[in-house]
């Protein structure tokens, strides 16, 4: 079994080019076409699989 790593919000948004801040905008507002992201506690993580899978996701968005 592959372990899926959970990012917090601060390793998410780096991997991704993006402030914290900008994730947890999407998150508040609901916005479409957001990683989706895992909550614990009051802790909010993102499976490294799921950033991966919404990259490629935007990628052949584009490309298309």
């Amino acid at each position: 079994m592959t372990e899926d790593r959970l990012l917090t919000e601060t390793e998410a948004a780096h991997m991704l080019g993006l402030k914290p801040e900008t994730l947890r905008h999407w998150r508040s507002t609901g916005a479409p076409h957001q990683p989706t992201p895992i909550r614990i506690g009051r802790s909010v993580r993102y499976r490294l699989s799921t950033l991966t899978a919404w990259m490629d996701e935007l990628e052949a968005t584009v490309a298309a």
